[in-house]
């Protein structure tokens, strides 16, 4: 090693005596360093307790000289070894720029209170003095030195990730950087080393070739910062009139910023306190570390003020959000809220004798917080989630990120409270396929933001949130809604794909640009018929566009609202189509009329009776789901359901608060719903049944079949509240014969719905049911009072015996409508006779 101290192969370890460690002394270990000199056994006396952390730091003496030792037991043991091994590979820095290391040794120790021995690990280095407490008291030439000193560790290939206060240390040889298990190695730093001028006190050059020296730089407030906003040396506090207060104001208050402009003081107006936690008083104010937090302005400027007093724990964690401000500086104003200043001084607290100090952090006002995630439209949530990625690719985790650490404004959303902040090597990779929406993303925290917020489960696809929603190049790409578009569902998320994707819809931008008299739907058309080769489809999907519209062109329906009918939301309101073949450029209006229940309505759609759902917020998922399932049965509309008028989306707002999503289902007016199964009459009933296996013969179940989700109106009975519908294969078979027509049923959901009809109790018999109500050639049919009199009971219900009967029940129809003026009795006694000989023939099967 660089120190010419004697390595000894064996260290003891004493306490000094009063000092109290956690592990019994005196005990031995063994040096892991080669070089030791064998046979040798130094001692290692420990004094005090510098910090109490994973590992514990210590001072004392080594053989009678001062040392710093750091000490880990059992766990982390490995995160030692690896900071033990930086000093190791940086020996030549040794005694200059970093500290002597004397030794690195390992053992095994008893620990008291338990049973068994637990891993010791030491390193022993030189004691060079005390933490800066804060890089703002230096002067600018020891700052320009410690800045020396790191450049020196980046020319041999060593950057420092984590350079702060407590990792620079002061005393008698001048300053040291520590903290070296906080070390990148083979740091390739682009500074040029003839370059020798830091340009102290001028102005702060955002194209600094090294962004670690740069960090480091602005931290320790070299430069002057090139901003549009003044960073005054002093703030002046003042509390507006009707705000209570626990300290004594106006006061003024010094900044460590970096970047102050000298002899220059800002008036800070705290207006509003925004976060409902107790008053710092006497009594709390160690027992209550978390800011207080304001509204106010800064000169005029809206700000947001976090206000600790005398608490260390407080103002070390303030001090923590302050630094990673400035460690994202590059993201201010963009992904997270401008830091404005940072100042620290002292003001009397009501009720006590003496001074309290007080430390502000001052931010842009970047507006309200969003609260629920799923509240917001799907377009916002991936905006956040593209600023979550930008703060991830810096090298930044946020541990906290919820609702409330994300505030929207004027200016769009930031990302707040950076208190919990980590750093953080982020693995997302654009190299890998992505079949699955979120499942396969590598970054759990980006997988977790986007479940949380709901992405993952609405998004067409992954490649559409990388492509449309994460890049530095948007300006350079058509509008979302035209690239949601061009991007096709079923192609896999790799880097080729975007690479493909991003080069073909640059070209569709800059073709759109140099004519922009174009119609762009038939742009839009012509680049879908012909796309570029995709280098990656996922096998299990198919690759297909969406169709464009215009939305300029869709169809809009302005909602209004009767004197009479209470709705909690602001009207008139206009929404927009979300059905594709909706008319273009066509506004209705939809007057709601009379609450029904909850969220359903009475109304009139331009003269039309209807029936309106609305939904707001995440609950628009539901009927969302519902419209769908309308349109896909668009077949059975007007006969086995009412017609869907269409769905329609927007945005309006309840009582104060932001504007929130509306979700607008308007539907046929078919009636009112019935009361009971059991009182409808036996025709009813089978017809109501019938409609029921006309959906399912479509490959849709009803998951909750009552008498609520059936009306009854002018038209018959039609079956509502479709958002529990499934897809599913009905077991119906017409060639079963089914001797008890409730035990051998093939459908379950079908023989519960009769059950509940009480068809089965009210039919004559279950052939009856088949020929006279299920079928296709129904009009070729007599009319169901005569099919009553024409088949009779007793018969088993096969394939062959309802063959037989609606061929002979077909004859009859045709000889009545070729004989008009007939006597339909003696027609009916007449076809009665034959059809009983048939029987006694044996040609119908009995039950």
């Amino acid at each position: 090693m660089a120190s010419t101290t004697t390595m000894a192969a064996y260290v003891r370890i004493v306490a000094a005596q009063g000092f109290y460690v956690d592990f019994t002394t005196p005990c031995t270990i063994e040096s892991k360093y080669s070089g030791f000199t064998p046979d040798h056994t130094q001692e290692l006396v420990l004094q005090e307790i510098v910090r109490d952390s994973q590992p514990a730091v210590y001072r004392g003496t080594l053989n009678g000289m001062s040392v710093v030792v750091k000490i880990i037991i059992d766990r982390d043991i490995s995160k030692l070894r690896s900071e033990a091994k930086n000093y190791f590979v940086m020996e030549d820095l040794q005694g200059t720029v970093i500290p002597y290391c004397y030794n690195y040794l390992t053992g095994s120790i008893p620990i008291d209170g338990e049973t068994r021995s637990s891993a010791i690990g030491c390193l022993i280095l030189e004691d060079c003095g005390e933490s800066v407490e804060d890089f703002f008291s230096l002067k600018l030439e020891e700052k320009k030195k410690i800045l020396d000193g790191l450049l020196t560790m980046h020319m041999d290939g060593f950057d420092h990730t984590e350079f702060v206060e407590k990792h620079v240390v002061r005393g008698s040889q001048g300053y040291r950087i520590t903290g070296l298990k906080h070390i990148s190695r083979k740091h390739q730093c682009p500074w040029d080393s003839e370059h020798d001028n830091w340009n102290v006190g001028g102005y702060y050059n955002k194209n600094f070739p090294c962004k670690g020296l740069k960090m480091a730089g602005a931290r320790m407030d070299i430069w002057k910062k090139d901003v549009d906003y003044v960073i005054a040396s002093h703030v002046r506090i003042r509390v507006a009139r009707n705000l209570h207060a626990d300290f004594t104001t106006p006061c003024i208050i010094e900044s460590r910023a970096s970047g102050s402009t000298p002899d220059v003081t800002q008036e800070l107006i705290l207006q509003k306190d925004i976060q409902d936690v107790q008053s710092f008083s006497s009594v709390n104010i160690e027992a209550d570390p978390r800011p207080q937090v304001y509204r106010g302005t800064l000169d005029g400027t809206s700000v947001v003020v976090k206000v600790v007093f005398a608490s260390d724990k407080a103002r070390l964690k303030l001090r923590e959000e302050r630094d990673n401000y400035i460690a994202m500086e590059d993201l201010q104003g963009s992904v997270i809220p401008h830091c404005y200043n940072y100042v620290i001084g002292s003001t009397p607290i009501k009720g006590q004798t003496k001074p309290s100090d007080i430390e502000c952090l001052i931010l842009e006002d970047c507006g309200k917080s969003v609260g629920y995630f799923p509240s917001l439209k799907l377009k916002d949530r991936m905006k956040i989630l593209s600023k979550l990625l930008r703060m991830h690719m810096h090298g930044f985790h946020h541990d906290d990120f919820e609702g409330r650490n994300v505030v929207l404004g004027p200016h769009g959303h930031r990302i707040i409270d950076l208190e919990r902040m980590s750093k953080h090597q982020c693995p997302l990779k654009y190299g890998h396929v992505t079949t699955k929406c979120y499942e396969d993303i590598p970054s759990c925290g980006l997988r977790s933001a986007g479940v949380a917020m709901r992405i993952w489960r609405e998004a067409d696809s992954h490649i559409k949130v990388l492509i449309m929603f994460v890049s530095d190049n948007l300006k350079l790409l058509p509008p979302r809604e035209i690239m949601d578009c061009l991007i096709p569902s079923g192609i896999g998320c790799t880097s080729n794909n975007i690479k493909v994707m991003k080069r073909w819809l640059k070209q569709f931008k800059k073709e759109m640009d140099d004519t922009p008299d174009c119609n762009v739907k038939e742009l839009v058309l012509k680049y879908q018929a012909n796309p570029p080769h995709i280098p990656d489809i996922c096998s299990e999907k198919q690759v297909e566009f969406k169709k464009y519209i215009p939305k300029s062109s869709r169809a809009h329906v302005r909602i209004l609202v009767e004197k009479h009918c209470s709705v909690n939301f602001t009207n008139p309101c206009i929404v927009e189509s979300e059905d594709e073949s909706s008319t273009p450029n066509l506004t209705q209006e939809l007057i709601l009329q009379r609450n029904i229940r909850g969220s359903h309505y009475r109304g009139t759609l331009d003269g039309i009776p209807v029936i309106v759902k609305i939904k707001f917020d995440y609950d628009i998922d539901e009927l969302k789901k519902e419209a769908k399932n309308y349109f896909a049965m668009k077949d059975l509309q007007g006969t086995v359901i009412p017609r869907c008028y269409n769905y329609f989306t927007g945005s309006t707002r309840k009582g104060e608060r932001e504007p929130i999503d509306i979700g607008c289902l308007i539907l046929e007016d078919c009636g009112e719903p019935l009361q009971s199964f059991y009182n409808l009459k036996p025709e009813d009933s089978i017809e109501t049944w019938n409609k029921l296996l006309t959906m399912h013969m479509h490959g849709f179940h009803h998951s909750y079949f009552v008498e609520r989700n059936v009306v009854r109106g002018p038209h018959g009975h039609r079956i509502v509240n479709l958002g529990d519908i499934s897809k599913r294969q009905c077991p119906w078979e017409r060639n079963i014969i089914c001797e008890d027509r409730s035990e051998d049923f093939p459908c379950e959901s079908l023989k519960l719905a009769g059950h509940h009809l009480c068809i089965w109790e009210k039919a004559d018999s279950h052939i009856k049911v088949l020929i006279m109500f299920v079928g296709d050639d129904l009009e070729l049919l007599p009319s169901r009072g005569i099919m009553d009199c024409l088949i009779p009971s007793g018969l088993g219900c096969t394939a062959k015996n309802v063959e037989l009967i609606k061929g002979w029940l077909k004859e009859f129809k045709k000889e009545l409508d070729s004989n008009p003026d007939c006597n339909v009795n003696e027609l009916i006694a007449k076809y009665q006779a034959n059809l009983l000989q048939n029987t006694q023939r044996n040609l119908l099967t009995r039950d």
